[in-house]
């Protein structure tokens, strides 16, 4: 999975800078840092979920949903050659909040194409369509600029700070989620 945007869960700050993603700087504003974690205690929370909590209504659009081979990177990541690629942008009360871009193994998830990638999670029909248990996750938060063709997607400027989530998840040992 990766993702990019820029609507925070903390909108003021005080937790990032707590977590030392930001700092403050008179004059300046919030500055994020160049920091990059691997693993340990980001907690991610379903896209719902949040939306349930903070009284919005979530909304979801497939930009893309096909088999795909993958590059070296991919490769290294998932161990295989070809992929289903699901990109997908995912708004509250209409508007951008995260961009998705997910690889996952053909070879174990080729079914999901067939299924509502709009309005379903992807997360549930890995675990109770395709019966997949999530036995491990790793994580990596970096921050970044937004590039053109995010800055389209979001409706704002190119180079607005963001952060981008990089997560490969495992069944059994075996990463199937990039």
């Amino acid at each position: 999975l990766r993702g990019h945007g820029y609507r925070l869960e903390d909108p003021d700050g005080t937790e990032l800078e707590r977590a030392g993603y930001l700092t403050r700087a008179a004059g300046k504003g919030n500055i994020v840092q160049r920091r990059t974690f691997s693993q340990g205690f980001l907690t991610v929370k379903p896209f719902k979920t949040y939306a349930q909590e903070v009284g919005a209504h979530p909304s979801t659009r497939v930009l893309c949903a096909e088999v795909v081979p993958l590059a070296a990177e991919g490769q290294q990541k998932l161990g295989v050659k070809t992929a289903v690629f699901v990109h997908r942008l995912r708004s509250l009360d209409g508007e951008a909040v995260i961009e998705e871009k997910r690889y996952l193994r053909h070879d174990f998830c080729a079914a999901i194409l067939k299924e509502d990638l709009a309005n379903e999670s992807i997360h549930d029909l890995l675990i109770r369509k395709l019966i997949l248990p999530l036995t491990k996750v790793w994580h990596r938060l970096n921050d970044e600029t937004m590039k053109p063709e995010q800055a389209e997607l979001f409706s704002c400027s190119v180079g607005l700070p963001a952060f981008l989530l990089e997560r490969v998840t495992y069944t059994h040992e075996q990463p199937f989620t990039w």
